[in-house]
Formats: C-alpha cells, sequence, structure tokens
C-alpha cells in the first residue's frame, strides 16, 4: 500500500508541474509570439507515446561508454542515421514529435531534430557546452544543428563552433562558410534552458546567452526540468541512464566486403563490354585502396589525415607518364543492390569508367559498423593508367 500511495504522490506531483509548465509557457508565449512572426519557434514537443514536454526535456547529457572514441566520432556517427523525413503538417505543427532516444535506436533512422537531440545529448557527455539550434538551412528550410561554446558566454565567434549532423561538418562562426550554410538561428536549448533569438539576420547573432538584445530566455524552472524528466539519472548524476551498445554484426565484414567488391567488378565490366572496352582488374591496386579508405573514415571522425601515406603508395606503382583517378563515396546501408544505380550516376565515375582500354581498374569496399546498427559503407573505384 505504501508503494502504491507513493506511486500515486508521484504522478499527481508529475501531473501538477506538468500543468504549470504549459500554463506558464502559454501565457509567456501569448505576451511575445507575434514578435517572431514565421519563425522556427518550439517550446514543446511529443514523444512517441504523445506525451507533451518542454523541448528542454528531450536533452540529456549522455555517456558513450566504449562504443565511440570522443566527440567528433559522436558527430560521425549521428550523421550516418538514416534521416526520416518530417511530413508537410508536422513540420508546420507548433508541437513536433520527437522519438526518445531508445525508440530511435530501435528504429534506426531520426529526423533532422533527432539527430540534433541526440549529438546534443552525447556532446553534453563530455562536458562540451553544446545547444540544439533550430532555425533555417542557406535554402531557407527548417533545419537543426547543434552549437558548441568553448568559453560560455564570453565566447568570441572564433570559439563557437557549428556541428552539423546533416554532412558531418563542424563550422566556425567566423569562416566564410557559417553564413553559406545556416540563414538563421530561432531557437536554442539545451537540458537546462530554453532561448528564443531576436535576430532574424544571422550575421546580426551574438552567441551571448545573457545579453538581452539578442535572446529572450523561457521562464522554465528546475522543478519542471527534474520533475519531467525524460530519463532517469540514478548510475551517474546528471548523466541519463542509457547506453549506446555496439550490436555483434549480422555478418563478417570481410565476406561482406568481398562480395560487394565482386557485385561492383562484374557491373564495371559490364558497363565496359557495352562501350566495347576491355576491363582488366589490379588486386594489388585493391589492397593499396584499402589505405585511402581508411583514411576517409579518419578524417570523417576528426582524426589526423593519412592522405599523404597513400599519395606516396600510388606514386611507386604509377608508372612515367600514368595517372591514378580514384573516386571514393559513402553508402549509410546495405543495400548492396543500389550501390552501383548511385555510383554511375556521378560524373566522376563515369569518367574514370570511360577511361582508355589500356587502363587498369580496382575496386575496393569496406564496411565501418557503428553502434546502434549504424553503418558507414566506403567504396573505391580507381582506374590506373595514361589518360
Amino acid at each position: 500500500m505504501a508503494v502504491a500511495a507513493q506511486l500515486r504522490s508521484e504522478e499527481q506531483r508529475r501531473a501538477e508541474v506538468m500543468r504549470r509548465s504549459f500554463e506558464g509557457l502559454d501565457r509567456w508565449w501569448a505576451e511575445h509570439h507575434t514578435l517572431y512572426p514565421g519563425r522556427h519557434i518550439r517550446l514543446f514537443a511529443q514523444t512517441e507515446n504523445c506525451l507533451f514536454l518542454p523541448v528542454a526535456n528531450f536533452v540529456a547529457p549522455l555517456h558513450a561508454g566504449r562504443t565511440l572514441d570522443g566527440p567528433h566520432h559522436a558527430l560521425r556517427f549521428v550523421s550516418l542515421l538514416p534521416l526520416e523525413p518530417v511530413g508537410a503538417k508536422e513540420a508546420a505543427s507548433a508541437e513536433p514529435r520527437w522519438t526518445s532516444f531508445p525508440a530511435l535506436w530501435a528504429k534506426g533512422r531520426a529526423t533532422f531534430e533527432e539527430r540534433a537531440l541526440l549529438l546534443c545529448s552525447l556532446l553534453l557527455g563530455y562536458s562540451l557546452d553544446a545547444w540544439v539550434c533550430l532555425g533555417t538551412d542557406d535554402k531557407g528550410l527548417a533545419h537543426a544543428w547543434v552549437l558548441v561554446r568553448d568559453r560560455a558566454d564570453a565566447s568570441t565567434p572564433a570559439q563557437v563552433t557549428l556541428w552539423d549532423p546533416r554532412n558531418a561538418q563542424r563550422i566556425k562562426a567566423d569562416d566564410p562558410r557559417y553564413l553559406r550554410s545556416f540563414s538563421s538561428v530561432d531557437t536554442v536549448f539545451n537540458h537546462q534552458r530554453i532561448l528564443v533569438c531576436h535576430e532574424e539576420e544571422l550575421q546580426h547573432v551574438c552567441y551571448d546567452f545573457s545579453d538581452p538584445r539578442s535572446w529572450l530566455a523561457a521562464p522554465v524552472d528546475q522543478e519542471i526540468l527534474d520533475v519531467l524528466r525524460l530519463y532517469p539519472s540514478t548510475f551517474c548524476p546528471g548523466i541519463a541512464d542509457l547506453a549506446l551498445k555496439t550490436w555483434p554484426p549480422s555478418m563478417d565484414s570481410e565476406p561482406l566486403e568481398e562480395a560487394i567488391e565482386s557485385k561492383l567488378g562484374a557491373a564495371i565490366r559490364s558497363h565496359r563490354e557495352a562501350a566495347v572496352l576491355p576491363t582488366r582488374l589490379d588486386s594489388h591496386l585493391a589492397q593499396l585502396l584499402h589505405v585511402a579508405l581508411v583514411n576517409c573514415e579518419c578524417e570523417r571522425r576528426g582524426l589526423p589525415s593519412q592522405a599523404a601515406v597513400f599519395e606516396g603508395l600510388a606514386s611507386r606503382v604509377c608508372a612515367p607518364g600514368e595517372v591514378l583517378r580514384a573516386t571514393p563515396v559513402q553508402f549509410n546501408h546495405l543495400r548492396v543492390s543500389l550501390f552501383w544505380s548511385a555510383l554511375s550516376d556521378r560524373s566522376s565515375i563515369r569518367e574514370v569508367l570511360a577511361s582508355p582500354a589500356t587502363t587498369a581498374f580496382a575496386v575496393r569496399a569496406r564496411v565501418v559498423q557503428q553502434p546502434e546498427d549504424a553503418v558507414a559503407v566506403w567504396v573505391l573505384i580507381a582506374a590506373k593508367g595514361k589518360m
């Protein structure tokens, strides 16, 4: 009976806090919403179970454990999650539906906003000053990314970095690409605060959140954040009781890579036969291409580039007058039947396939397993000869 009474008491408190948070934020927004017409402002969202919560409750510092090697790897992992499109009706809704992290990992895909929520939570787990940004991209379409400040409110533009899960890029606020990648920032939040940006034009945005000329703070108190917490935090204070997991692969990577190479090699032969051109596949060159693919993945994880190593190897196998042309392509799925159509649509690949009859070809594939069954499949098609 005591346990049942305690549960009822907790549910009543949660319901009361939820009611108070809705009423308080609704009154506050009613006073200010006319100042932000057409902006990408989010104060509430709902889970897959239709539980409405302030957006700050969807972010929680999250430990990656041993599944990720650091913040850059976290960006790489999140960017590999297949993108789930957002319907027009949901995009226009004031309360979007955001899947909780366990459900997101189970379905294996995420919207652009869910990607930002997960990335922000992982970066907070590394003790970074991370914030989810809701705004618009360079085309004026709704977008979400993560803001990281090196020195909190004292950060200069050079100390503010935008982590974009769309393309796994990190862009400084003083980089010319900043204004070419985004067009507005409207709502900023993490697990502690929600802020609305006054500035409509990105070039005028200052990331000092204490400046009332640029930012309007939503009335979210600590009780709301604690009582409406989406994820429990019992094992490590302040850290969600969730853990990424790297599942055993459904099959060994090596046979899968060999199968991809065999299928693409056959497709190259068929393509060139149609153009009345012979095809010679060079297995030694394919071995060297593995070094290039390892470097491609390292660069995506923010590790130092080893491109010079591969360039040195390539120069040793090219005779005088010969050149090596290679085009790496990355997929985030294992639907091998779709690889050739995507590859052959690329102009750079078609140019390689049209190489002279004396050219030697090579194909190399590399499958990189990620946590929660995310995957990066690298394919490199190369041609060596006198072009």
